[in-house]
């Protein structure tokens, strides 16, 4: 069954509520923010460039287009200096690791999930010759 995008928004956004343990207050909280949220997009769009250049004759729909393209830059250039601008500061912040440390890392962590399969193993075949502790 394939599920929409929409289906699928809503999915996310109640496992992200069910991670962050939100009950009770907390959760009626986020969803009236939620709420609001959208009856403000819902009046932004009300006020398109269209819908106004519809009322006000058709010769202004081209001013209208530019004025919003205008009023658009600002944020459209804000997102994606602020999303660079995080990029680049967590790589920053990233802690250098060298290919020696890094090959350790994964050798101990292959180590032990062996210890813990022989483990099991050892458990396992004590179970089935009736030896298992109760």
């Amino acid at each position: 069954m394939e599920i929409t995008a929409q289906e699928a928004f809503k999915l996310g956004f109640l496992a992200r509520c069910a991670e962050e343990k939100l009950t009770g207050a907390a959760l009626e909280a986020r969803l009236e923010k939620i709420a609001e949220f959208n009856k403000q997009a819902l009046d932004l769009a009300k006020w398109s460039p269209i819908d106004i250049s519809g009322l006000l004759g058709s010769g202004v729909k081209h001013t209208l287009a530019g004025l919003s393209a205008i009023y658009a830059t600002p944020p459209a250039a804000a997102i994606i200096g602020g999303s660079g601008l995080g990029y680049g500061a967590a790589k920053l912040l990233e802690p250098r690791i060298d290919d020696d440390e890094l090959k350790a890392q994964e050798l101990a962590t292959t180590y032990r999930l062996y210890a813990e399969k022989a483990k099991n193993r050892k458990k396992l075949r004590q179970y089935r010759l009736g030896q298992a502790d109760a």
